[in-house]
């Protein structure tokens, strides 16, 4: 479908801004979801534990404790899961009802909050060590 393929552009042009935080992972295996991993500052990738924190904080409004409105947000991804290819773990951002009914109607609304899910993960990995501490 034009409308799925176009999504999945979307959402992979957004991660490929970050390179240096998020990985798409095997990014053509679906249409409506795509998995990806969080880059460690020392190459590797975040494993189970630390992807269920970063999961967690997705959930929350960080903008005070990071001091940016674009921790505000309040993202709904998938939950982390394990992954045997490469090791470590994935989160995924997946065009679910909701977010297929929006993009319907708001193609640009709907394509914001994606940019606005992938900053946030993009920020949140960049600053993981300094989020755990607080």
């Amino acid at each position: 479908d034009q409308l799925q393929e176009a999504w999945l552009e979307s959402v992979l042009s957004e991660l490929a801004k970050y390179p240096e935080q998020l990985e798409a992972f095997e990014p053509r295996s679906c249409a409506t979801i795509v998995s990806l991993r969080l880059k460690r500052k020392d190459g590797g990738f975040y494993g189970t534990p630390d992807c269920k924190k970063v999961f967690e904080w997705m959930t929350l409004d960080m903008s005070d404790k990071l001091s940016s409105p674009d921790a505000a947000p309040r993202c709904y991804i998938g939950q982390p899961v394990s992954v045997a290819k490469g090791g470590g773990c994935v989160l995924r951002i997946a065009l679910g009802s909701d977010s297929l009914r929006q993009l319907v109607g708001d193609v640009e609304g709907a394509r914001a909050a994606d940019a606005a899910i992938v900053k946030k993960l993009a920020m949140l990995t960049r600053m993981f060590e300094e989020v755990s501490k607080l």
